[in-house]
């Protein structure tokens, strides 16, 4: 077994076993599914990873949001195709693998070590490409395991309850929409391409609720070649069907949109049926740090902020997956919930002389 050790706090466990008898019984996530257009005539021994790729990828396309198969697909480009595009299937081996992943993790030649992330993105979009190739009859010696590895929890960085004041106050200052709308993410939790996305008919001053329907991102153009743009702004379904949801908004936070309201069809950032980039919301916030003496936070801190503060006011789990717009409860806990060391300090402070369970009796 081949331990490899990702940069930054993760490993994968890989068998260099390429024996068809000892492959066969290695562990994988999931059988070989026969795709769509995974049926053909006959074995194809001679498929290499490229000609399998470009299979997958149309077999799968319809299955994918155009986000998921835009990311596969870059990522195929831009790490798979370029070390291992040219390998036949049927002799690609577990060492192979495990030296591309390696080299992947740890960076060399020039390259920058990626992120777990983006090493977990190539496992999945690898044992896809093993699994579409095995199910048109190649001889798959090479699946080594391959499962997407769990990372290692890292500290995310929460504002501050001073930070969140001095946010707060200057987000108040004035009625300027991106300053509405990094508000809003603070006590919504909303994710960057939701507010982007989020239109005044979205939000009902009589249920006092505002419904997540959709989201904005930047993708690869499927046709680069179109005026040259290599990408391309689409809207999309939200990131699971947990995430299509209703939030029932602060008091103070639905006064303030209803002084503000625009037309249904109008974006709420712009007031305009033109919406906001999600690049240009998050230069916005990063002035907004600045000009609040804020540290320097990505936007996503926004979610974990708010997340970490609703259970420490004692949201149940169950109502903050709700709102998180998760489909388990296990992510919110595990990922998005921060305590204070003030709060662990409390909790703390709960035990002494005579106190817990035992003494009650």
């Amino acid at each position: 077994m081949t331990q490899l050790q990702l940069t930054k706090g993760y490993k994968v466990v890989i068998s260099r076993l390429d024996k068809p008898m000892q492959a066969a019984s290695l562990r994988r996530t999931a059988p070989p599914q026969k795709h769509a257009a995974g049926a053909v005539e006959g074995p194809d021994q001679k498929g290499t990873m490229n000609k399998m790729i470009d299979g997958w990828l149309a077999a799968s396309a319809a299955r994918h949001k155009r986000s998921t198969h835009a990311a596969y697909e870059t990522v195929a480009d831009r790490h798979i195709r370029p070390a291992l595009g040219g390998c036949r299937v049927s002799e690609l081996t577990a060492d192979q693998l495990a030296d591309f992943l390696m080299k992947k993790a740890a960076g060399g030649r020039g390259e920058q070590p990626l992120a777990p992330s983006t090493v977990g993105s190539i496992i999945t979009v690898l044992r896809s490409v093993l699994q579409y190739a095995e199910a048109r009859g190649c001889s798959v010696t090479a699946w080594a395991g391959l499962s997407r590895p769990r990372p290692a929890i890292r500290p995310v960085r929460i504002l501050t309850g001073a930070e969140q004041a001095r946010l707060t106050d200057f987000l108040l200052e004035n009625g300027e929409r991106e300053r509405l709308g990094v508000l809003v993410c603070l006590y919504t939790g909303l994710r960057l391409g939701e507010i982007c996305a989020l239109k005044w008919g979205d939000i009902s001053s009589d249920s006092g609720t505002l419904s997540v329907k959709r989201t904005v991102q930047r993708i690869k153009s499927p046709s680069p070649g179109d005026g040259g743009h290599k990408t391309t702004m689409i809207f999309d379904t939200t990131k699971s069907r947990s995430s299509l949801r209703s939030i029932p908004l602060p008091s103070f936070l639905l006064q303030l949109l209803d002084r503000q309201r625009g037309e249904d069809g109008a974006f709420l950032l712009t007031g305009t049926e033109k919406f906001l980039e999600p690049r240009t919301l998050q230069n916005h916030f990063k002035t907004f740090l600045a000009r609040a003496g804020v540290p320097n936070v990505n936007f996503h801190c926004l979610r974990h902020t708010f997340a970490t503060n609703c259970v420490e006011l004692g949201f149940d789990p169950k109502t903050l997956s709700m709102i998180l717009g998760h489909a388990d409860v296990s992510v919110t806990l595990n990922t998005y919930v921060h305590p204070s060391f003030s709060k662990i300090r409390a909790c703390m402070e709960l035990l002494g002389p005579g106190s817990g369970p035992a003494f009650s009796k």
